[in-house]
């Protein structure tokens, strides 16, 4: 009898706060964990929406090293022209837009892939002591990433010219995956393809000048005297990439040129116009948090409302609401931020058009 009456209490009060509107039980700490998780994977997607919106400027400026003929594969520096670029673009109202203006120093950045990972791989082809199999394995690396910065240069200057920032930043990343994929799968098939191709280099001859080496091009692989050799140089080469390639070294080499190609412009630098301020990655990060704050209020807004009816039902809900129309007419933080005088942002913007790159 004790139990049947306790089962008619829980059943009265259930139905008493149904009644009420407040069938969820108060769940704070699921609430806070809910909140915490949210806002965590909001943070990495603005992290890779900046990553993108950085990376179309650099695209626009065409700086990376996207020409193997040129440098840091070579010793020929590429010419680059100089063109507009505008990042932080506001549009306070119709007519009166503001944008931060960048100029990607040539010189600058060169140095910058001469100390990386592209300057180590040609260093190593004009060690002294460099062989044959420094010059195949390095160049292998050094045409696959000039591939994939092609490709990134290409995709990130298209949504660079017909996609808002707004857009690149809060939307695009939720779609970058696919991007990767395809990058991944390129990569796996050039350079597998590769792999074959320059076998051609180990006829190249080596020359020490100065205590470092120049490779010149050597005798043809298919010449009458080199046939049967080069055959056997396939041959071997199939049996490697059977054994340690297709398995081991290519998804290797795949997955390295792709993340290091999506990283790459994350470590360019530009100065602003007019005052010469550097303008980093890390600048770009912190703008954005500045003039796209109304929009990243609405989501935070969004995950603490619907969080609120999911963990404390819906009298919560009509108090964070609330809350928010409060917020909204009374302070300015769900307003779209005007540029000042103290920021690097200046009247007016140019056009999207890429720099144009010649390796003569």
């Amino acid at each position: 009898m004790a139990t049947d009456s306790s089962s008619e209490i829980e059943k009265k009060k259930k139905q008493m706060l149904s009644s009420m509107g407040t069938t969820t039980p108060n769940n704070p700490l699921g609430y806070a964990t809910t909140l915490f998780r949210q806002l965590f994977t909001f943070g990495i997607m603005i992290v890779i929406g900046t990553t993108m919106v950085y990376s179309g400027k650099v695209a626009q400026a065409n700086i990376l090293p996207t020409k193997i003929k040129c440098f840091p594969y070579t010793n020929l520096t590429p010419t680059i022209d100089k063109v507009d670029i505008d990042i932080n673009i506001v549009k306070v109202k119709p007519g009166e837009v503001y944008s931060t203006k960048l100029d990607f120093d040539q010189s600058k950045n060169m140095k910058i892939m001469e100390e990386g990972f592209l300057g180590f791989l040609k260093r190593m082809t004009e060690n002294k002591d460099s062989g044959h199999f420094y010059l195949y394995a390095c160049s292998l690396y050094q045409s696959a990433i000039s591939n994939n910065l092609y490709m990134n240069t290409a995709y990130y200057n298209l949504i660079n010219s017909y996609c808002s920032e707004s857009l690149i930043l809060f939307l695009l990343p939720y779609f970058s995956i696919f991007w990767f994929i395809i990058t991944f799968a390129v990569n796996l098939g050039y350079i597998t393809g590769m792999w074959f191709y320059n076998l051609y280099l180990f006829y190249s001859t080596k020359t020490v000048v100065n205590d470092k080496t120049v490779w010149q091009p050597g005798e043809s692989m298919w010449s009458f005297s080199n046939v049967f050799k080069s055959l056997f140089m396939i041959f071997i080469a199939f049996i490697a990439w059977l054994c340690v390639g297709i398995g081991i070294i290519v998804p290797f080499m795949t997955f390295t040129t792709a993340v290091y190609s999506i990283l790459m412009p994350m470590f360019m630098e530009a100065n602003v116009k007019g005052s010469g301020k550097p303008y980093t990655f890390s600048s770009a990060l912190l703008d954005v948090f500045k003039y796209k704050i109304s929009v990243i209020m609405y989501i935070v807004t969004y995950y603490m409302i619907t969080g609120a009816y999911s963990n404390f039902g819906s009298t919560a809900t009509g108090v964070s609401f609330i809350a928010f129309i409060i917020l909204f007419f009374f302070t300015n933080i769900y307003k779209a931020y005007k540029p000042a005088a103290k920021d690097t942002a200046t009247f007016g913007w140019g056009k999207y058009e890429q720099a144009n790159k010649e390796c003569k």
